[in-house]
């Protein structure tokens, strides 16, 4: 383990027992949540989470998804942010042909899905306005570099609405049925910074782990709207 990595571990991560409780408080941001939506194509079942998103310049989104969908690999829409009309200010989805496209901004950057229904995954994007940069992680690992896919890069604008499971073809709606999600979130989260390639492993390595700087957005209970057979799970156990 490098020394990077050890000292973040030893500053951050919240295992029991091994730290002080009152460092896996919601206030630091190791708060554990876990969610699952039950059907798949429907336009009734999300997650909305209410927390009012500030403008963001750089950003990391992460989440720990595992699909129940009836394709092999996972589909649907598994993050959409919109503010006003604009619907696709971040959008994180995989469709049935084995592509997941990151929107920012209405420009998509692609990605080859190899997440497989029926399994786990932790799964980031960062963007970073200068230098330029938009990277994609699966499972702690940056898969790819998808800078060029983005010729614009302008700030996400603050406020708007945040939905787990729905693509909004509209703010807080016009929803396809075809592109819902089914399954399981845990632990969504948005950063104002672009995490380093050591605490998203960190973050991948541990659910009881967490990075509390610059924390926008966590799923808290308390910030959650359930909608339709969307459902708040106990957490796993941490591993």
């Amino acid at each position: 383990m490098n020394i990077e990595k050890l000292s973040i571990l030893i500053s951050l991560l919240c295992l029991g027992d091994t730290v002080n409780s009152n460092s896996c408080d919601r206030q630091s941001g190791c708060l554990q949540t876990r969610f699952y939506l039950p059907r798949k194509t429907q336009t009734s079942d999300y997650i909305r989470i209410k927390t009012a998103l500030p403008e963001l310049h750089d950003f990391t989104v992460c989440t720990r998804i595992k699909a129940s969908g009836t394709n092999r690999k996972i589909d649907g829409t598994v993050i959409s942010f919109a503010v006003g009309a604009k619907s696709n200010r971040i959008l994180l989805i995989a469709d049935n042909q084995n592509v997941i496209t990151v929107n920012i901004n209405d420009q998509s950057g692609q990605v080859t899905n190899i997440m497989q229904n029926g399994v786990e995954y932790h799964a980031c994007f960062t963007r970073t306005i200068a230098p330029r940069s938009v990277k994609w992680y699966v499972n702690g690992v940056m898969k790819k570099d998808l800078t060029s896919s983005y010729s614009q890069y302008e700030p996400i604008p603050a406020g708007g609405v945040f939905i787990l499971g729905q693509d909004q073809d509209a703010s807080a709606g016009g929803f396809d049925s075809t592109q819902a999600f089914a399954g399981e979130f845990q632990n969504p989260t948005v950063w104002s910074r672009a995490l380093s390639d050591t605490e998203i492993s960190i973050l991948s390595d541990s659910k009881c782990s967490c990075i509390p700087d610059a924390v926008v957005l966590e799923a808290t209970p308390d910030a959650v709207q359930l909608e339709g057979a969307a459902a708040l799970l106990l957490p796993d156990d941490c591993f």
